[in-house]
């Protein structure tokens, strides 16, 4: 996958960012411990909330999974459409992009992307200039899909003009094959609505775990939409931080408090973010471990 100047110029920045960030050797043990205690921290806030909780709705929470495991698959073959074009022998993959999920937890930012190019780097013929490229053209793919989902909900129209912008951004950021015009012009598009799915998925997940902790009968899915999309594109921007640590809370809790209380909305924004750090840990460690490196 060959692209602009624009995203290499992008890359030789981070590159050179993560080094002099590198440089200090407890920087990652210090994001990961943060990303451990920020968790407990935010219980200690909700506790009375959580004391109040008169039972679990496991109905929603069960359909939340099975959305997270098919966001997560959407996802995998998307990461693997933009490094290679293709699906052709993706068992490696598989296994990279899963433990990669983990590194996004743990220590997070950087080092998932880091990690992800080792990986491929050291059990691939694929160079690390491919790897982090695409990498860069998956984050941004992702950020201007879930703004699109934003307008949309906001305004359809804006949301229908900003896809064809961001479709026309996508083309100028990709070098055109000569000898692939169709796919040169369908992959961005495939891209774009994959990911589009991926934020009305998160949506409906918000939703439902908003529900399986009995706060509100009724989460209007629109509202679900958009807050889970503008609260995404805020968190993949600040993609330094492990998880998005205290960016996502705090804008889910300042976009829900019209629904919720303030505790309440701090208890939302804590059950989802054990609800994404449990389901990543589990499908990190098993799909690495199903999908294991072949020789």
């Amino acid at each position: 996958m060959k692209h602009m100047p624009f995203i290499k110029t992008i890359q030789t920045f981070l590159v050179n960012t993560f080094r002099k960030i590198n440089s200090n050797k407890y920087l990652s043990v210090l994001l990961t411990v943060l990303s451990l205690v920020y968790p407990l921290f935010l219980l200690a806030l909700s506790w009375d909330e959580i004391k109040q909780i008169e039972r679990v709705n496991f109905q929603p929470l069960l359909l939340a999974i099975g959305l997270y495991l098919l966001s997560s698959i959407i996802q995998l073959l998307n990461w693997v459409l933009i490094l290679k074009n293709n699906l052709k022998d993706i068992h490696n993959d598989i296994h990279i992009y899963y433990l990669s999920i983990l590194m996004q937890r743990l220590p997070g930012g950087f080092w998932q992307w880091v990690g992800r190019v080792n990986m491929y780097n050291h059990s691939t013929d694929i160079s690390s200039s491919k790897t982090m490229s695409a990498s860069i053209y998956e984050r941004i793919l992702l950020i201007i899909s879930g703004v699109g989902c934003f307008l949309f909900f906001i305004a359809p129209w804006a949301g229908i003009l900003a896809s064809i912008l961001f479709y026309c951004l996508m083309l100028f950021l990709r070098k055109a094959n000569q000898d692939n015009k169709l796919r040169f012009c369908l992959l961005p598009i495939i891209h774009y609505l994959s990911y589009f799915i991926c934020w009305l998925l998160g949506g409906i997940v918000l939703a439902n775990i908003v529900q399986a902790i009995d706060l509100v009968q009724i989460f209007s899915l629109t509202k679900a939409f958009y807050v889970w999309s503008i609260t995404g594109v805020i968190t993949l921007i600040f993609f330094f931080l492990p998880g998005g640590l205290g960016i996502r809370e705090l804008s889910l809790t300042t976009l829900m408090t019209p629904e919720l209380t303030i505790p309440q909305a701090i208890l939302a924004a804590l059950s989802l973010r054990m609800f994404f750090l449990l389901m990543d840990i589990i499908l990190g460690f098993g799909g690495s471990l199903v999908f294991k490196r072949k020789e």
